[in-house]
């Protein structure tokens, strides 16, 4: 879609068409929101855009990942706790047999 910059008083504006305002749910008053990438203007209904969004929705999946190794490496350290006290008792009991064998 091909928007022409007009003059707006002491301003250049940029008119959206009704389509577009429907399909931003925008009407005259709303307050739109930019922000520029590259030669591209984005316009939004929200202070936060996609990248932005994207973005932390990244940084929160990392510190999930993050959270799930550590919690995992912490359930290990514990796995291997109980491996090794199981080992002790094996120790033992292995020990009790050879003396009752002996």
């Amino acid at each position: 879609m091909e928007f022409k910059l007009v003059k707006w008083g002491n301003s250049v504006g940029i008119r959206l068409p009704g389509p577009v305002l429907e399909a931003l749910h925008a009407a005259p008053g709303t307050s739109l929101y930019g922000r520029i990438e590259g030669n591209e203007l984005i316009l939004s209904r929200n202070a936060i855009g996609l990248a932005v969004l994207t973005e932390k929705v990244e940084a929160l999946s990392q510190q999930v990942q993050t959270m799930t190794v550590s919690q995992q490496a912490e359930d290990l350290a514990s796995l291997a706790e109980k491996v090794a006290a199981l080992s002790k008792q094996l120790d033992s009991v292995t020990q009790r047999v050879k003396d009752i064998t002996s």
